[in-house]
């Protein structure tokens, strides 16, 4: 609505509000959705698992380093679920970089999966009859304090939802000016393309990108993603009907896939079909989120088109 409507109204912000109103009314969230706040209180991400296992994921190829300008946050979906992306993410970050911060088990949720469902401050009943006072600047403080901490200058973001929520409602619950920078890794490697200081082997396949709603829509990130793809000597670049700010939802995000996941599936298969119907080898895209909706379409389709994030293509490229 916001990119097709010439009244300049911000639905999406209208939307958020009168959930977060509803939630504090008592009306809401319900089902997979409730989850959410029950399990970030208890275990800091959304999935259920323990912060201890936040960084599991970490295999050779990867140099942490405690303090440092450069940090990346995996974010919650990476650290769990799409492990394969945050490590390709943090070993092209330590090929270019020589060494990264990871907050690991400090990390917590980003604050995306509440605030697009309204659980930013209200009465959580944690057990039959017991409650206590939920309110997402908690975690987003928290993940700001543990970065400054640790001297960083910017942050790289693989999940386009972390990124998107880190820009544009960090600074709403945060007290003081947010001192370091935020970009998704698809802005810092198209920035190193665009210097000359990267260049990446060639790779004879035939892709297709989807731009992932926080990323584009919501941000605006267009061109960054395909400045990397067709930066890669042999590889093709081939557009759906439906790209850029006509982008079609994967289907995942806003709760939709916790709260109705056959739904989201099944808007998954139509953008997956898509991909398919251009001939391309490989769908792309940028958001872990995205990918992990995806991978389940793509698995009850039976279909062999590879699905991988930007970073998952060119990491052996470097």
């Amino acid at each position: 609505c916001e990119d097709i409507c010439p009244i300049d109204l911000k639905y999406v912000d209208l939307i958020e509000d009168l959930r977060a109103e509803l939630v504090k009314e008592g009306i809401g969230p319900y089902g997979g959705l409730l989850g959410f706040s029950k399990s970030i209180h208890l275990n800091n991400n959304p999935y259920g698992e323990p912060p201890s296992k936040r960084k599991d994921w970490v295999e050779e190829g990867v140099i942490e380093v405690e303090k440092g300008p450069y940090a990346y946050f995996v974010g919650c979906t990476a650290s769990y679920r799409t492990q394969s992306a945050a490590l390709n993410t943090a070993r092209i970050l330590t090929k270019i970089l020589g060494g990264i911060v990871l907050l690991g088990p400090e990390e917590v949720c980003c604050g995306s999966p509440i605030i697009r469902t309204g659980q930013i401050d209200f009465q959580l009943e944690i057990e039959e009859g017991k409650f206590v006072h939920f309110t997402v600047d908690e975690y987003i403080t928290r993940n700001i304090e543990n970065i400054i901490m640790r001297d960083v200058e910017e942050v790289i973001f693989s999940c386009a939802g972390c990124y998107k929520t880190s820009t544009d409602d960090w600074p709403k619950y945060f007290s003081k000016e947010i001192p370091f920078k935020r970009t998704h890794i698809s802005q810092f490697l198209a920035r190193l393309v665009e210097q000359g200081k990267i260049q990446f082997k060639p790779l004879n396949k035939k892709v297709t990108y989807h731009d992932p709603c926080h990323l584009g829509r919501h941000r605006k990130v267009y061109d960054a993603p395909r400045t990397v793809l067709q930066a890669i000597p042999g590889l093709e670049l081939i557009e759906m009907r439906k790209n850029r700010n006509r982008s079609r939802c994967c289907g995942a995000g806003a709760g939709v896939k916790a709260g109705f996941a056959a739904d989201a599936i099944g808007i998954a298969k139509i953008r997956v079909q898509e991909a398919i119907d251009t001939g391309a080898d490989i769908l792309a895209t940028s958001c872990v989120f995205c990918k992990y909706n995806f991978l389940d379409a793509k698995a009850e389709m039976g279909v062999d088109i590879e699905i991988l994030n930007v970073e998952d293509i060119v990491v052996d490229l470097l």
